[in-house]
Protein backbone atom coordinates (compact mmCIF):
# COMPACT_ATOMS: atom_id res chain seq x y z
CA UNK A 1 0.00 0.00 0.00
CA UNK A 2 2.81 2.37 0.82
CA UNK A 3 4.47 1.72 -2.53
CA UNK A 4 1.31 2.68 -4.43
CA UNK A 5 1.07 5.89 -2.41
CA UNK A 6 4.72 6.67 -3.11
CA UNK A 7 4.22 6.10 -6.84
CA UNK A 8 1.22 8.46 -6.86
CA UNK A 9 3.25 11.13 -5.06
CA UNK A 10 6.18 10.79 -7.49
CA UNK A 11 3.92 10.97 -10.55
CA UNK A 12 2.33 14.21 -9.39
CA UNK A 13 5.47 15.88 -10.71
CA UNK A 14 4.71 16.66 -14.37
CA UNK A 15 8.26 16.21 -15.63
CA UNK A 16 8.61 12.79 -14.03
CA UNK A 17 5.19 11.68 -15.26
CA UNK A 18 5.84 12.90 -18.81
CA UNK A 19 9.19 11.20 -19.24
CA UNK A 20 8.06 8.03 -17.47
CA UNK A 21 5.04 7.72 -19.75
CA UNK A 22 7.15 8.44 -22.84
CA UNK A 23 9.69 5.85 -21.71
CA UNK A 24 6.93 3.29 -21.20
CA UNK A 25 5.50 4.02 -24.65
CA UNK A 26 8.95 3.66 -26.23
CA UNK A 27 9.48 0.37 -24.42
CA UNK A 28 6.11 -0.88 -25.67
CA UNK A 29 6.87 0.33 -29.19
CA UNK A 30 10.24 -1.43 -29.17
CA UNK A 31 8.71 -4.73 -28.03
CA UNK A 32 5.86 -4.39 -30.50
CA UNK A 33 8.30 -3.72 -33.31
CA UNK A 34 10.48 -6.59 -32.19
CA UNK A 35 7.67 -9.10 -31.88
CA UNK A 36 5.68 -8.10 -34.98
CA UNK A 37 8.55 -7.89 -37.46
CA UNK A 38 9.29 -11.11 -39.25
CA UNK A 39 12.91 -12.01 -38.53
CA UNK A 40 14.99 -14.49 -40.48
CA UNK A 41 15.46 -17.31 -37.96
CA UNK A 42 18.66 -18.66 -39.42
CA UNK A 43 21.83 -19.71 -37.66
CA UNK A 44 23.44 -16.31 -38.24
CA UNK A 45 21.73 -12.95 -37.83
CA UNK A 46 23.11 -9.43 -37.85
CA UNK A 47 23.49 -8.29 -34.24
CA UNK A 48 25.57 -5.14 -34.71
CA UNK A 49 26.57 -2.76 -37.49
CA UNK A 50 28.64 0.39 -37.59
CA UNK A 51 29.27 3.12 -40.12
CA UNK A 52 32.89 2.20 -40.79
CA UNK A 53 32.78 -1.56 -41.29
CA UNK A 54 29.12 -2.24 -41.97
CA UNK A 55 28.03 -5.57 -40.49
CA UNK A 56 30.58 -6.48 -37.82
CA UNK A 57 28.84 -8.92 -35.47
CA UNK A 58 26.94 -12.02 -36.56
CA UNK A 59 25.36 -14.33 -34.00
CA UNK A 60 22.49 -16.74 -33.49
CA UNK A 61 19.09 -15.01 -33.80
CA UNK A 62 18.35 -15.55 -30.10
CA UNK A 63 20.99 -12.92 -29.29
CA UNK A 64 18.58 -10.32 -30.71
CA UNK A 65 16.55 -10.72 -27.49
CA UNK A 66 19.47 -9.56 -25.34
CA UNK A 67 19.11 -5.80 -25.94
CA UNK A 68 15.33 -5.50 -25.34
CA UNK A 69 15.44 -7.74 -22.26
CA UNK A 70 18.40 -5.82 -20.86
CA UNK A 71 16.70 -2.48 -21.51
CA UNK A 72 13.54 -3.71 -19.79
CA UNK A 73 15.48 -4.93 -16.74
CA UNK A 74 17.46 -1.67 -16.46
CA UNK A 75 14.28 0.38 -16.90
CA UNK A 76 12.51 -1.47 -14.11
CA UNK A 77 15.50 -1.18 -11.78
CA UNK A 78 16.06 2.53 -12.49
CA UNK A 79 12.38 3.35 -12.10
CA UNK A 80 12.17 1.52 -8.78
CA UNK A 81 15.31 3.28 -7.59
CA UNK A 82 13.90 6.65 -8.69
CA UNK A 83 10.72 6.06 -6.70
CA UNK A 84 12.76 5.01 -3.68
CA UNK A 85 15.03 8.09 -3.90
CA UNK A 86 12.19 10.59 -4.41
CA UNK A 87 11.99 11.61 -0.74
CA UNK A 88 15.76 11.65 -0.25
CA UNK A 89 17.11 13.36 -3.35
CA UNK A 90 14.85 14.55 -6.15
CA UNK A 91 17.72 15.37 -8.50
CA UNK A 92 18.66 11.69 -8.70
CA UNK A 93 15.03 10.85 -9.45
CA UNK A 94 15.03 13.23 -12.41
CA UNK A 95 18.33 11.83 -13.61
CA UNK A 96 17.15 8.22 -13.37
CA UNK A 97 13.83 8.81 -15.13
CA UNK A 98 15.56 10.73 -17.93
CA UNK A 99 18.11 7.94 -18.28
CA UNK A 100 15.26 5.42 -18.59
CA UNK A 101 13.72 7.57 -21.32
CA UNK A 102 16.98 7.85 -23.29
CA UNK A 103 17.72 4.14 -22.84
CA UNK A 104 14.33 3.21 -24.26
CA UNK A 105 14.69 5.72 -27.10
CA UNK A 106 18.08 4.27 -28.08
CA UNK A 107 16.76 0.72 -27.74
CA UNK A 108 13.90 1.53 -30.09
CA UNK A 109 16.32 3.04 -32.65
CA UNK A 110 18.64 0.06 -32.36
CA UNK A 111 15.85 -2.44 -32.90
CA UNK A 112 14.38 -0.48 -35.78
CA UNK A 113 17.69 -0.40 -37.64
CA UNK A 114 18.96 -3.86 -36.78
CA UNK A 115 15.68 -5.53 -37.71
CA UNK A 116 15.89 -3.99 -41.18
CA UNK A 117 18.98 -6.18 -41.75
CA UNK A 118 17.29 -9.31 -40.43
CA UNK A 119 14.07 -9.30 -42.38
CA UNK A 120 13.04 -12.64 -43.79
Amino acid sequence: MEIARKIRVVFKDRLIATFAILALLLQLAAWTLFLLRKVNYSELSVVHTNIYLGIDVLAHWLWLFLIPIGALAISIFDSALAIYLWTRNRLWTYYLILSVFFLNFLTFLYLYHILNFNLA
